[in-house]
């Protein structure tokens, strides 16, 4: 491709971490081929497969060749998916970036619609973000959209929107500038976790750029019964999972530049945020005993006020 042709289509980086994908990696990757844009480089990290995926991956090196595009295997020991991301980042060289994950899939065109939008904003919008089609996984049949209803993600500036959990939960989604990723995350680095890693690339673009929400399916997001993400949890686990999450999340909020009056403000509300969402979990699945305990502990860290607010907040959003 000529460097007239790259102005017109700037490069753009896709990348997917996997692990054990044998069942469903193949689809992903024919997505990918399948984009109807002409300026593609894709980067799959394979974290730790057991199971042949890596196989199945490195196999598909011919196809990407012969359409002219930048083709990237990656190998490394399980470390999680967090690991995994950073790994892939290292290597990106395109203008923009959006990680698909192993088991979902793009539209033929959801690179190339993105990127014509993305082209007509001007160096202070940081992000692109789309709506979803989910689709069963067993039926293959459309069962609705990832966002049925996208009001409150049609502005700009996006920071509190996320922060509060009410953002896009799905990599897919997300399309990223990469200065304005690189200028947020310096090396590329985020807090590792191995419940994710989309608030940590997300909240700091937020914070420094503006967003663009566009209310088109431009990923298919398949659910799949077994998925780590809707297999049901004991309550430990959910407990323990939102005990790392406020942690992974005020940690990244110490690396945005903010002042220490904002940064408080808003540590407390992650805190105040995860912990009512666990005195909730405990009631609901009738563990009445440490409900009340955190409910004692909210009281006295936060105020009955604040803990009424998160509360109607909670249900006003069904969050």
């Amino acid at each position: 491709m000529n460097n007239s042709c790259k102005n017109i289509h700037p490069l753009v980086s896709i990348i997917t971490p996997g692990y054990n994908g044998k069942a469903f990696v193949k689809r992903c990757l024919d997505s990918v081929l399948a984009q109807t844009y002409s300026n593609i480089e894709y980067i799959y990290v394979d974290d730790g497969s057991t199971d042949g995926t890596s196989d199945i991956v490195k196999a598909y090196a011919p196809r990407f060749e012969e359409k002219g595009w930048i083709f990237k295997f990656v190998q490394q020991e399980n470390k999680g998916c967090s690991e995994a991301v950073m790994k892939a980042l290292s290597y990106i060289n395109g203008k923009y970036y959006v990680s698909l994950e192993y088991d979902d899939s793009f539209p033929p065109e959801s690179i190339e619609r993105r990127v014509e939008l993305f082209e007509k904003l001007g160096s202070d919008y940081g992000l692109l973000i789309c709506n979803a089609i989910n689709v069963d996984e067993e039926t293959g049949n459309a069962v609705g959209l990832l966002i049925p209803n996208s009001n409150h993600l049609k502005k700009e500036n996006l920071f509190e929107t996320f922060l509060n959990n009410r953002g896009v939960n799905t990599s897919g989604c997300l399309m990223f500038r990469v200065d304005a990723f690189d200028k947020t995350h310096p090396n590329r680095e985020f807090i590792a976790s191995r419940f994710g890693y989309l608030w940590q690339t997300t909240l700091p673009v937020l914070f420094s750029y503006k967003a663009l929400y566009i209310d088109e399916p431009l990923l298919n997001y398949y659910i799949r019964k077994d998925s780590i993400s809707h297999k049901r949890k004991n309550t430990n686990d959910v407990l323990n999972m939102l005990a790392e999450f406020e942690s992974y999340i005020n940690k990244t909020l110490t690396q945005i530049p903010m002042n220490d009056e904002l940064l408080k403000k808003y540590q407390k509300n992650v805190s105040l945020h995860c912990q009512t969402k666990a005195m909730f979990v405990c009631l609901k699945r009738k563990n009445i005993k440490n409900g009340l305990s955190f409910f004692v502990k909210l009281v006295r860290n936060f105020g009955v006020i604040s803990l009424t607010k998160k509360m109607i907040y909670f249900f006003k959003h069904k969050v």
